[in-house]
C-alpha cells in the first residue's frame, strides 16, 4: 500500500518535469525566450532555477503521494458504505466518482486560467498563438464539463 504512495509521488514528479520540459522548449521555439528568463528577469542565476526546480519537483511528490492516500482512503470508505457490492463494482463506480469529482476541479482550474490569460496579455496585446492558446483552454474547459457531466451520470453516488 505505501509503495504505491511513493510510486504515484514519483509519477507526479516526472509528469511535473516533462511538462516543464515541454513548456520550456515551446517558449524558447515560438519566443526565442526560455521560460527561466521571464521568472528570473535578465540575470539568469542557474542556482535559482535549480532551486525551483527541486522545490516544485518536491511539492508535486506529496501532491502525488497524499492524492493516491487520499483515493485509497476514500474508496475503503465506499466500500464499506455499500458493501452489497462487489469489489470489482465498486471499482468502477468509485473511479466514475472520483474522476467526476477531479474534472470538475479541473475545469474549475481552467475557467479561471482563461480570463488570467487574456488580462495577462492585454498590455503587450494578442499575437495569433495567444489566440490559439485561448481557444485551446476553451475547448479543454467544454471537454472537462462533458467529461464531468458524463461521469456524475454514470456514478451511483
Amino acid at each position: 500500500m505505501k509503495n504505491s504512495y511513493v510510486k504515484y509521488g514519483i509519477y507526479s514528479v516526472v509528469i511535473w518535469n516533462i511538462f516543464i520540459a515541454i513548456l520550456s522548449y515551446v517558449s524558447f521555439v515560438f519566443y526565442n525566450e526560455s521560460i527561466y528568463d521571464e521568472m528570473f528577469g535578465s540575470v539568469f542565476d542557474c542556482g535559482m532555477a535549480i532551486f525551483f526546480i527541486v522545490l516544485w519537483s518536491i511539492i508535486w511528490y506529496f501532491v502525488g503521494y497524499y492524492g493516491r492516500k487520499r483515493f485509497l482512503v476514500s474508496r475503503t470508505l465506499f466500500k464499506d458504505k455499500h458493501p452489497c457490492l462487489n469489489s470489482r463494482v465498486i471499482d468502477k463506480y468509485y473511479s466514475l466518482f472520483y474522476f467526476s469529482k477531479a474534472s470538475k476541479l479541473l475545469l474549475k482550474v481552467v475557467l479561471v486560467s482563461i480570463p488570467s490569460y487574456v488580462l495577462l496579455h492585454l498590455e503587450r496585446g494578442f499575437s495569433s498563438l495567444d489566440f490559439i492558446a485561448i481557444s485551446l483552454l476553451c475547448m479543454l474547459s467544454v471537454f472537462l464539463f462533458y467529461a464531468y457531466k458524463k461521469l456524475e451520470k454514470e456514478s451511483i453516488v
